[in-house]
């Protein structure tokens, strides 16, 4: 079947925010050996971000090529990355939206007007162009230009399932970039920093990486390790949620950390941590819902 010219113009978008993206991991690894970054959190920082940011550019040029030769996986992999960039940007245009500007150093260094404006639309393209791929990608003349429903392999996962598996992987990857950051680990009213966060990351890295490459081979074992992973982070973010004092011991181990970056933030740290764990929380029960429901797909034997 020839390729819709609405996938090319897809493949070549994706091409174009992976350059950006390569670019974006370069300055974060020569940021270190500037001078610019003096304090050591902060060049940990620029590592780890440097390591997301490649790992997401070569994951974006490899789907590309799998657009431009209508792989199955490669529109199931722009559909999770899609879901994913959607919730994010719109989250981050609504916050953008409702928050105070942050306070100006002088009457010298005024901001401009339209500074709102713009940085909600930085937001929002990304977010329409998303939300265009999940439209775009689920429509029936699209999945059969990549083959259809697993029609040329009845033994391959569901689009669901492998939406969820990359899902898993994406978080893994994220975690490894992590582990460079300093970031302090939380796990149910523990706080750990160090070396210790930066192991406990790692773990994590691995084990999602692990389970997302298990739902993907439509393993068992994985869909019952991610069903209790999915289990245990839900009540982990319900006692967040829940508890005040947790919060308030967050924002404050954060500050310890990153005093600069932490005081820097224009709005209400609190809300909007509560903000970010109820949208969490509200994605983590939707992918064990759908994973319980899945369990026919891994006994076709």
């Amino acid at each position: 079947m020839q390729r819709p010219a609405s996938v090319t113009a897809s493949a070549i978008l994706v091409v174009l925010g992976s350059l950006m993206t390569l670019a974006l991991a370069a300055a974060m690894f020569w940021l270190p050996t500037s001078g610019s970054a003096g304090v050591e959190h902060e060049r940990s920082f620029a590592i780890g971000l440097g390591v997301f940011y490649l790992a997401g550019a070569l994951t974006g040029l490899a789907t590309s090529v799998g657009l431009f030769r209508l792989r199955r996986w490669a529109r199931v992999l722009l559909l999770a990355f899609a879901g994913v960039l959607v919730l994010f940007c719109a989250f981050a245009a609504l916050v953008v939206a409702l928050i105070p500007l942050p306070e100006v150093a002088g009457p010298d260094l005024p901001l401009p007007p339209n500074l709102r404006a713009i940085t909600v639309m930085v937001f929002a393209v990304p977010a329409a162009i998303a939300t265009w791929w999940l439209v775009l990608f689920t429509r029936p003349r699209i999945v059969d230009a990549f083959g259809g429903e697993a029609v040329a392999d009845p033994s391959a996962p569901p689009t669901i399932v492998l939406l969820i598996g990359w899902l898993t992987v994406i978080g893994g990857v994220a975690s490894l970039g992590l582990v460079w950051t300093g970031s302090p680990w939380y796990f149910l009213g523990l706080f750990i920093d160090g070396w210790g966060a930066r192991a406990c990351y790692l773990a994590f890295a691995l084990f999602q990486l692990y389970v997302g490459r298990g739902l993907l081979r439509l393993e068992e074992r994985s869909r019952v390790l991610a069903i209790w992973f999915y289990i245990v982070s839900s009540l982990n973010g319900v006692a967040l949620l829940l508890s005040p004092g947790m919060r308030a011991r967050l924002l404050a181990f954060s500050r310890e950390v990153d005093p600069a970056a932490a005081d820097a933030l224009p709005f209400d740290t609190e809300s909007f941590l509560w903000w970010v764990m109820a949208v969490t929380l509200v994605v983590v029960v939707a992918q064990t819902w759908l994973l319980v429901r899945a369990r026919p797909a891994f006994h076709r034997d």
